[in-house]
């Protein structure tokens, strides 16, 4: 009787050193660092729309506790270092084409995008929706508040370098893709 306990035994434990498919699934699974788990997980959390209106008040964050000049002017972050942090690749090899091509008589970007507007006094925003969320796309709708008035700015936004980037700044009333515009612009350079 214990012979025969003793060739079962053998016999399961056998089983268990083989090389199934199963067996090294499960053991692949054991060995896999900590490190890639939780990056796994990072990337899963970011494709939420919680996470994208977090990384859109980290880029409005820069309009909160406002400097003003001696004048009473608001002054204003750069928009080229928001630019260069936050935009696409794609969005800021397109600028970079139109901005090439810009002559003296030529204003290209006479605004700030991010607030659409030239000046701001009492500027306030905050994201109200994230819609058409994809893997890679998504659209975010920035309500936004400037001497008294009140509008949104359309951000379609575009996952690449592992976070969410702006790749093109639409206006809600017309529409108005800055993308298109930039594509018309050097359209319109090469023609002449």
């Amino acid at each position: 009787m214990k012979k025969e306990i003793l060739i079962a035994a053998a016999a399961i434990a056998l089983a268990a050193c083989g090389t199934s498919k199963k067996t090294e699934t499960s053991a692949s699974k054991a060995t896999v660092p900590a490190s890639v788990k939780t990056k796994a997980v990072s990337k899963a959390r970011k494709h939420t729309a919680e996470y994208i209106q977090q990384r859109i008040a980290a880029i409005y964050r820069c309009y909160d506790n406002p400097q003003y000049d001696e004048t009473g002017t608001r002054l204003m972050a750069p928009r080229a270092n928001l630019d260069s942090i936050y935009c696409s690749t794609r969005y800021k090899a397109l600028m970079k084409d139109a901005l090439d091509l810009e002559d003296e008589d030529d204003i290209l970007l006479d605004y700030d995008h991010w607030t659409n507007s030239q000046d701001d006094t009492d500027f306030t925003c905050k994201t109200v929706t994230i819609s058409n969320l994809t893997d890679s796309t998504a659209i975010a709708k920035v309500n936004e508040e400037n001497i008294g008035s009140s509008y949104a700015v359309i951000l379609a936004l575009r996952f690449e370098r592992n976070d969410w980037f702006v790749d093109d700044f639409i206006t809600e009333e017309d529409g108005g893709s800055e993308k298109e515009y930039f594509k018309r612009y050097i359209e319109q350079k090469r023609a002449q």
